[in-house]
């Protein structure tokens, strides 16, 4: 590690996103949108797991080549596996029969390059936060309605 430029990493940051969906096959828009994250410039998708709760409240697991939809040739997944079990039981505990969640391990690559610029100063990111959109969106809502009827 040298202070001239950024320390090597293979990975940055991971976020890992649960993305609900009626019914037991996601909808293609939902395998579209992960589909459209395989340029990997901005965002590299790393692993990628669908999990749907029967009508019998079992459980079915789905990798990548299980889909019913060919995402191979444009999302390359670097880390298949990733996402354990212990990942998967906790997403979809609360998951009713019916329906499914796909869970989506991403690297946001600013967030590498950010990592390994730190890194080289002897700073470490040690710690991330993601506040889903609609919670933002409703804070900041409720900031500008407050804002508007004289509030603080």
């Amino acid at each position: 590690m040298t202070a001239d430029g950024p320390a090597e990493t293979t990975f940055g940051p991971l976020e890992l996103f649960v993305v609900t969906f009626d019914g037991v096959t996601p909808d293609t828009g939902v395998l579209s949108a992960l589909k459209s994250l395989g340029d990997g410039t901005s965002v590299r998708l790393v692993d990628l797991v669908i999990a749907v709760r029967l009508a019998d409240g079992s459980v079915r697991v789905s990798e990548l080549a299980d889909l019913p939809v060919d995402l191979s040739g444009a999302v390359d997944l670097v880390a298949e596996g990733l996402i354990g079990e212990e990942d998967i039981d906790d997403a979809v505990e609360a998951v009713p029969p019916g329906s499914g969640i796909a869970l989506a391990a991403m690297e946001m690559r600013w967030a590498a390059n950010l990592s390994s610029t730190l890194a080289a100063a002897g700073g470490h990111v040690a710690h991330i936060a993601l506040v889903p959109g609609p919670v933002v969106n409703e804070l900041v809502s409720g900031s500008l309605l407050a804002s508007s009827n004289g509030e603080n």
